[in-house]
């Protein structure tokens, strides 16, 4: 759902999910079972999700949501690449 309604909120809970957990293994088939229009799900994370993660000021907005300083650059890139594959 966070996917699909892309706001800024749900972006970085994503974005965090990712960094904690990875993305889940069986996310395609799952994704292809719930959604009438699968295909909005690829859609929102190449034209919203990602590239709102590979802003520079992305980082900020991710440490302030959660109140924390425990995600760094590293951890942005990292959700990326999982998101990218």
């Amino acid at each position: 759902m966070k996917v699909v309604s892309t706001r800024a909120s749900d972006i970085r809970d994503i974005a965090a999910l990712i960094c904690e957990n990875r993305i889940p293994e069986n996310l395609l088939e799952r994704v292809k079972q719930i959604l009438p229009y699968p295909e909005i799900f690829s859609i929102k994370l190449k034209e919203r999700i990602i590239p709102e993660i590979k802003r520079k000021t992305f980082l900020d907005s991710w440490r302030g949501m959660f109140r924390t300083t425990k995600y760094n650059e590293e951890d942005r890139r990292k959700v990326i690449t999982e998101l990218e594959n």
